[in-house]
């Protein structure tokens, strides 16, 4: 599931059609992947929130009370946005025929206070309304690439596909095979000087050089000083001010404020560039660790993408095992629902493009 929070630029577009709709969506999410329902959220006639979620596996076949779980916790998600009163939903997908479980997902919106105000089907670069039949309705040609909102936001400095490549996992190198040190993780100078190595990754835009990559790769395999580089990255120089309580809420990616989002960015770039020649245990921790990232942001399926690529790597692995129930489950992390503490695709702490 990948969700945004109130867009900005929201109330500079007005969409007339659901090639509007998915324009405004792809730039706000970043891409616009297939087999995903995309939900956007309305207070009047202001385009708000953009929620993105897996369409439901077509096989094994659900049963109704699968499927309402599922829906509610879509509804759930949508309602965090408080300022909302209603829903738009667009499923995309190369099948024809819109899967029959949408009365499920219509219902559970309404029992939230969230009614759809319209839900199409888009496929094969038409789209229809989602309860009539193709052999009624040959829908209607969209490319929302080149809408009116998509062409608007592009004028206002907004690139599509920004994010297409999150989802992507770094090819795998020869390198790989080499092995490198196991720290001692009960030795305290050894976890200072690994800290201190990874400061400098943090606050640089320059990507770390490949002879560093054994060092700043080791610690990742002792889970006390993971752990550390995460809040290290995520509170900046407060870090070694957080209390107990501060430190847990923060590994959940919860409450105020709002984490260093441009020191989380570089700490992504860099465990996907480790990971590309890491041998396969260390690469297996800097995915998990990408796969925390792309969570907290809201970015539900590369979260999931990459924990899939550690547990291929370890499938014992438990920061990954974890991020792949947290992205099962449809979690969404509370940074990523609070627009007071969200990243953003576009914003002015987005990461740039791939090192």
């Amino acid at each position: 599931m990948d969700t945004t929070p109130t867009a900005p630029c929201s109330d500079l577009v007005r969409a007339r059609g659901v090639d509007d709709l998915l324009g405004y969506a792809g730039h706000v999410l970043g891409t616009l992947p297939e087999d995903s329902i995309v939900l956007t959220t309305l207070a009047g006639s202001t385009l708000r929130a953009v929620i993105r979620v897996d369409l439901p596996p077509e096989t094994p076949p659900h049963t109704d009370d699968a499927l309402t779980a599922w829906a509610r916790a879509v509804a759930r998600t949508c309602r965090r946005d408080t300022g909302a009163d209603a829903v738009v939903a667009v499923g995309l997908s190369q099948q024809p025929t819109p899967p029959p479980w949408w009365p499920h997902l219509d219902d559970a919106l309404t029992r939230t206070g969230l009614p759809a105000l319209e839900a199409w089907w888009v496929s094969r670069g038409r789209a229809r309304r989602w309860d009539r039949p193709e052999s009624a309705d040959p829908g209607v040609p969209v490319d929302p690439r080149t809408s009116a909102v998509s062409a608007r936001l592009i004028g206002l400095g907004s690139v599509w596909g920004l994010r297409d490549a999150d989802a992507l996992l770094p090819p795998r190198t020869d390198a790989a095979e080499t092995s490198w040190p196991v720290p001692d993780e009960d030795d305290l100078t050894a976890q200072e000087r690994w800290h201190q190595a990874w400061e400098h990754v943090l606050t640089t835009d320059t990507p770390h050089r490949p002879e560093h990559a054994p060092h700043l790769g080791a610690g990742l395999l002792a889970p006390l000083w993971r752990d550390g580089l995460i809040v290290q990255a995520a509170a900046g120089p407060d870090a070694d001010t957080l209390g107990p309580a501060a430190i847990a809420e923060l590994l959940v990616a919860s409450g105020p404020p709002a984490p260093d989002w441009r020191r989380l960015d570089r700490l992504w770039h860099s465990c996907r560039t480790l990971a590309a020649t890491a041998p396969a245990p260390t690469a297996a921790a800097a995915l998990a660790v990408a796969s925390w990232v792309a969570w907290a942001r809201g970015q539900g399926r590369a979260a999931g993408v990459h924990a899939d690529g550690a547990l291929r790597l370890d499938p014992q692995h438990r920061l990954a095992q974890l991020m792949r129930a947290v992205t099962d489950a449809g979690l969404v992390a509370d940074w990523a629902a609070d627009p007071a503490t969200a990243w953003r695709a576009d914003g002015p702490d987005a990461d740039g493009p791939l090192p």
